[in-house]
């Protein structure tokens, strides 16, 4: 398996492997450009995918895209600024906490003294491409 994957890596590019149907063979492939020409009757029918593409509701234009990042950067800027005070050497402390009621001392000494269950060991992973 690893000489089939060392044989993939190095490949040059424009080279490639072909296997056809009902072909036991491999094949090795060289692969040439081809510069297509743009004839007025291929850019209509390039327009004319472009237009159906556009229609369905998984494509956007790049302008609706900009708008909605342009609105998106617009709320987020309006919000309020979040200030994280920092420890450093000369101040080492952060505000300090409001202090515990009762009932909220209480829930927690109650969950300190609750001792955990270990979960059972889960099974290795499967290697599906085996």
């Amino acid at each position: 398996c690893l000489d089939w994957e060392r044989l993939i890596r190095e490949r040059l590019t424009g080279f490639a492997f072909g296997k056809f149907k009902d072909d036991p063979k491999l094949y090795d492939l060289k692969i040439e450009e081809q510069k297509t020409i743009e004839t007025p009757e291929l850019l209509r029918r390039k327009d004319e995918l472009l237009a159906k593409n556009f229609e369905s509701e998984f494509f956007v234009t790049k302008e609706e895209i900009e708008r909605t990042e342009e609105r998106q950067r617009m709320l987020l800027l309006s919000q309020p600024m979040i200030v994280i005070p920092s420890v450093s050497a000369s101040n080492p402390t952060l505000p300090a906490l409001p202090p515990k009621t009762s009932s909220e001392a209480k829930q927690s000494s109650n969950a300190s003294d609750q001792t955990a269950t270990p979960l059972p060991p889960s099974p290795p992973p499967q290697n599906r491409f085996l």
